[in-house]
């Protein structure tokens, strides 16, 4: 995993190296509220 407090090497250098897109380090994902949940559960269902 990327840590970019301990990086000696800048994250688009390893990036590169690891063959990952930048997007995919700095993605933080955003927790969904419950009534999108039930929905999706419906959905499932």
């Amino acid at each position: 995993m990327i840590d970019p407090k301990r990086a000696r090497l800048p994250i688009i250098r390893q990036c590169t190296l690891l063959q990952l897109n930048r997007s995919d380090v700095y993605y933080r994902p955003v927790p969904q509220n419950e009534a999108n949940l039930a929905l999706m559960r419906l959905t499932d269902a």
